[in-house]
């Protein structure tokens, strides 16, 4: 059975290839998409793992029309990067601390294809202090024109999140 192998490397960009038979391996990109009304999202699969509220909210904000794609692992990157969503919204119950390894990877696949991954507060990941990262609220990851509209609709629902509790 084929599949799909991921590769990026910092500075090399991301690359698409065949798992299971010998083929080349494509560049890709994250989508193109400006308007966020045509943009879908990605979100975790588990309700234990994301606030999905939280994103649903995000979404409504943003005007997104499609229904978000829940999906888990590594391979929620891999979709982004290759433009099979626009943007990945990660906010996890408190008290959970994400580990490096559920992220490293995804983050140079998405970067090295010309997305842009950040905590809620658009600080990069940092991936040198341990086996958790430090982060504000969450993980974003989308292409660089539609992070200002996430990052703004990420605040409003913070903010009313916050005012309600």
């Amino acid at each position: 059975m084929a599949g799909i192998r991921e590769s990026g490397g910092r500075g090399e960009g991301r690359k698409n290839g065949c798992r299971g038979e010998i083929c080349g391996f494509d560049m890709v990109n994250v989508t193109a998409i400006e308007n966020t009304e045509e943009a879908s999202f990605f979100e975790s699969f588990e309700a234990a793992h994301s606030l999905h509220d939280l994103t649903s909210s995000i979404a409504k904000k943003l005007g997104v029309k499609a229904p978000p794609v829940r999906i888990d692992r590594q391979a929620k990157y891999g979709a982004l990067s290759r433009g099979d969503g626009a943007i990945y919204l990660r906010f996890p119950h408190a008290g959970y601390c994400e580990k490096i390894w559920d992220h490293a990877a995804g983050s140079i696949v998405v970067t090295e294809a010309g997305g842009v991954v950040t905590d809620a507060a658009g600080n990069p990941l940092d991936f040198s202090k341990g086996k958790y990262l430090d982060l504000y609220k969450g993980i974003v990851a989308t292409n660089q024109k539609l992070m200002p509209a996430v990052f703004k609709a990420i605040q409003e629902s913070i903010d009313e999140s916050s005012s309600s509790h």
